[in-house]
């Protein structure tokens, strides 16, 4: 499986994408380097040249598998089911290491060695634009720390928790465009009243809608919850830079394992909750009922891309957890663990003592 690795061009030392700097940057002598700098380090016989000392990549069975360390990146503490497994060597270390046949970037258990699989993204599976990362790793560390130390978290929670990823990874999206028509039949209520009457109005209402959609994003790979991108979203894509696997280097990345067919079913259930939004906010009416909504999505373009999240996966009590946050706007999203007596005490906030219950959730 052939890999790449990105060098110096001042000292050879790897290089990874850095958040902060938004270019190159080289841990050993501090030189930072735009992607133009580096593919004019690299002329174009090199890059096709490069690495060929590459193993060629093999399937493993099990008893290889459980003798051969690996740093878990084609798991994210998500689903658990058995995977398609292959074995390369770090182009660097030599050092064999196992992942999934979907990682297109990784980062070698051994040598900590940041390696981009070329064969992973050559062909169908070659993005066509990727968002870079915008948020450094401490970021999203202190962004972490703060949101698990909210009032109704235990206080256990804090001291016993196993962070078991906080990782960057570039995820598969596929991006939808088209147009859909819509049409609402519904029941509208509108009350009307003054000092001497009250009238309530009931109408019959319909409303037909056409709207065009661009960008609607749907996450390409089975390993990650769609419910967690989903609601890191949005993606600002006018910032998406044509694909160069440069950016991948330094973080995890998959290719995608659901075709565009498979994610065809997300796209339409998004788009067509919009349109019914849009039809309804069109009716002025204090309630709406008996909804009757009919849609026709029709895609016209699909494009293949790369957006950046930082996962971080937790246990707790054998319980897991996971966070999410956009790589580039820095949303997060998780869910936290509830301590029974600070959410019953929560409770009576507002009702008697809510000032001395609100003292006493402090303390514990």
């Amino acid at each position: 499986m052939a890999n790449l690795t990105y060098k110096c061009p001042e000292c050879s030392a790897e290089l990874t994408y850095s958040a902060e700097h938004q270019n190159w940057a080289c841990d050993y002598c501090d030189g930072q380097f735009t992607l133009a700098q580096l593919e004019q380090a690299m002329d174009a016989a090199k890059l096709e040249t490069l690495h060929e000392d590459i193993q060629r990549e093999r399937e493993l069975d099990a008893d290889e598998i459980k003798n051969i360390q690996t740093d878990d990146d084609s798991d994210y503490g998500v689903a658990k089911e058995s995977r398609d497994l292959v074995g390369y060597s770090c182009s660097h270390c030599q050092a064999e290491i196992v992942t999934s046949r979907t990682t297109s970037a990784t980062i070698c258990p051994y040598c900590q060695y940041p390696i981009v699989i070329k064969n992973a993204l050559v062909n169908e599976f070659s993005p066509e634009l990727v968002v870079p990362f915008q948020v450094p790793r401490e970021q999203a560390d202190a962004a972490f720390h703060k949101f698990m130390k909210k009032p109704l978290t235990p206080k256990a929670f804090y001291r016993e928790v196993t962070v078991n990823k906080v990782q960057g990874i570039y995820v598969p999206f596929w991006l939808f465009d088209g147009s859909a028509t819509g049409s609402l039949r519904c029941v509208g209520k509108r009350d009307k009243s003054n000092a001497d009457y009250e009238i309530k109005e009931i109408y019959e209402c319909a409303r037909d809608c056409e709207i065009k959609f661009q960008g609607v994003c749907v996450d390409a790979s089975k390993k990650i919850e769609d419910a967690a991108m989903d609601s890191i979203e949005p993606f600002d894509l006018k910032k998406a830079n044509a694909f160069h696997p440069a950016y991948l280097s330094g973080y995890l990345a998959e290719r995608y394992d659901e075709s565009t067919q498979d994610a065809y079913p997300r796209c339409r259930q998004r788009v067509e909750r919009s349109a019914q939004h849009f039809c309804e906010d069109d009716i002025s009416m204090d309630s709406l009922s008996d909804r009757h909504f009919t849609a026709a999505v029709t895609p016209n373009r699909t494009r293949y891309v790369m957006l950046p999240a930082w996962i971080l996966h937790c246990t707790y009590k054998e319980k897991e957890y996971l966070f999410a946050m956009n790589g580039q706007t820095g949303k997060f999203v998780g869910n936290l663990p509830l301590d029974p007596l600070k959410t019953f005490l929560a409770g009576l906030c507002g009702t008697v003592g809510g000032a001395l219950i609100g003292l006493l959730l402090g303390m514990l």
